[in-house]
């Protein structure tokens, strides 16, 4: 008697309920119930066929460092739980992560999946393959250390990998930089062009001019604002400015002095912008221009500006966030 036999002799009668008896001389059985509990043995034991082909996941290889105890302890303090870090807190720990070459620990991603899910792209192989876990295999996407990437190989990275390539690019070679992106453009969805115009704000020259003209019907509105504040930064640039026009709106001007009259600049904040949104809001409308633009337009040097706004806070903050993409101020002053 064989499991084979059981399964073509016995167990479609047993499973059909036939009358008509058991063919139990064909199996060697002698009652009908011993032929049961042989039915029964061989469903138990009978492994079922094998599939026709497997799906596996591939191996994830992720060559950072584990963070170690006591850094990890530390920092599911700080992003665990209710009191989680800020926003920037989080971005200075993952840029300090990325530096070191080091990687959260296995078992720490579920604990600190909003965290993760938030700076897959910049955490590792690991991290972004947790994120993505749920993620249709046709819309994962494919991760690459920055440090191995290069002219030919760029573009098959994570959105923010790429954007930190091109933006290293463009501090060595800013055309060639220019060229990548307008190669892959089409290929790349709103966000990541977003990220990758973001770039040319170094070395930003008239050479740039005719492709950020060119996105003035890019169908990402984002994409056509930032290009927008790129091109009015240009030496030379003479056209409409919507970030200069809204800015001179909450600038006034007024003087100061009975006898030597001086220029006094004030800031009127909208009504709407609360203490918490302020800072925000001052980077948002002033840190697209350039100090000097500003100053032409009030028909006043830079020096005067900051003279004209010292006792004005929150026009200072708003003249600081101008400095940061004004590198020439910065270093002559």
């Amino acid at each position: 008697m064989s499991l084979t036999s059981l399964k073509s002799e016995i167990l479609p009668k047993l499973l059909s309920g036939t009358r008509s008896g058991l063919p139990l001389d064909r199996i060697g059985a002698t009652d009908p119930l011993q032929a049961l509990a042989l039915a029964g043995q061989a469903l138990r034991f009978d492994r079922p066929p094998p599939p026709g082909q497997f799906q596996t996941e591939e191996a994830i290889t992720d060559h950072a460092a584990i963070l170690p105890d006591a850094a990890r302890k530390l920092l599911l303090r700080l992003l665990s739980g209710k009191n989680q870090a800020s926003g920037q807190l989080s971005a200075a720990i993952v840029q300090k992560l990325a530096e070191k070459r080091l990687r959260l620990h296995p078992f720490d991603l579920p604990r600190l999946e909003p965290f993760v899910k938030a700076h897959a792209e910049n955490l590792g192989a690991e991290a972004l393959a947790f994120s993505e876990r749920e993620t249709p295999v046709a819309q994962k996407q494919n991760y690459f250390a920055p440090d191995s990437l290069s002219d030919d190989t760029w573009m098959l990275a994570t959105p923010a990998v790429k954007a930190g390539y091109i933006n290293g690019r463009r501090t060595s070679d800013p055309d060639a930089a220019r060229a990548m992106v307008e190669a892959a453009w089409t290929s790349e969805n709103a966000d990541s062009r977003v990220r990758l115009l973001a770039a040319f704000w170094k070395n930003l020259s008239e050479a740039d001019a005719p492709f950020l003209r060119s996105l003035e019907k890019d169908r990402a509105p984002r994409v056509r604002e930032l290009a927008q504040r790129l091109l009015v930064r240009l030496p030379g640039f003479d056209g409409d400015n919507p970030a200069l026009r809204a800015a001179l709106e909450r600038i006034k001007v007024s003087q100061t002095g009975l006898i030597f009259k001086k220029a006094a600049l004030s800031l009127d904040v909208p009504a709407t912008v609360r203490d918490f949104t302020k800072m925000s809001w001052l980077n948002e409308t002033f840190g697209p221009i350039g100090l000097e633009v500003l100053a032409d337009a009030l028909s006043m040097t830079v020096d005067g500006v900051v003279a004209a706004g010292e006792k004005q806070g929150d026009l200072l903050a708003a003249l600081l966030f101008m400095a940061t993409q004004d590198s020439g101020w910065i270093s002559s002053s």
